[in-house]
């Protein structure tokens, strides 16, 4: 994994935000040679709008459509070339922050990173490791709390609508109604048993 994207959503600094602590402890064990770090609390994605749409279904832009395409032609470009992918997430009232559906919306184009066929849609990204770290308040994992988690399968349509299969989620759940310390560390445990399971992966 010589090239790593990682998208951090949290809002809060890393040192208040268990998400990106967890970023942090992967990305140091991982150790890429190229680090390709988004954090969404510092950047300027635009979210989508009318002259977006009419950009981005032009198929021949002109230079203005070309210029509002730019910050998505060049978050594409990056997602393509990275061997991995890193995402980091609180849980926002139930679903996936603003900023982080805001990079999505960027990325998921037609006749770019999917397209619709006879056989259905098909993603256009090469599947690679994606790693998905979410932190909540609350545990939405299972039981009845599990109909509120509008989260997690919302980035696993999103990803695997483009081509990206290969998902490792990790949680810190129930942040707010435990030992927040331990269960930090048992996301970090967690995170250590995925690694050996991806090289076996990669070598079957």
């Amino acid at each position: 994994m010589n090239n790593i994207m990682r998208i951090d959503a949290s809002l809060q600094p890393v040192e208040q935000s268990s998400s990106k602590q967890l970023g942090d402890f992967l990305t140091t064990y991982l150790a890429p040679q190229e680090l390709n770090h988004l954090d969404l609390a510092q950047s300027s994605i635009r979210p989508i709008d009318a002259e977006y749409l009419a950009a981005a279904f032009n198929p021949e832009p002109t230079s203005e459509q070309q210029e509002i395409l730019r910050d998505s032609d060049s978050l594409i470009e990056q997602l393509k070339a990275a061997d991995a992918v890193i995402i980091t997430a609180p849980m926002y009232n139930f679903g996936v922050p603003a900023n982080l559906k805001s990079f999505f919306d960027q990325v998921l184009r037609a006749g770019k990173t999917f397209r619709y066929t006879e056989q259905g849609p098909q993603g256009l990204v090469e599947d690679k490791p994606v790693f998905i770290i979410l932190s909540s308040g609350g545990d939405y994992r299972e039981g009845a709390a599990q109909a509120m988690n509008y989260l997690d399968g919302h980035l696993k349509t999103m990803l695997n609508f483009i081509g990206l299969k290969e998902l490792y989620f990790i949680h810190a759940a129930g942040l707010a109604q435990g030992d927040a310390d331990q269960i930090v560390q048992k996301a970090k445990d967690d995170i250590l048993t995925v690694l050996p399971q991806l090289k076996r992966e990669q070598h079957a």
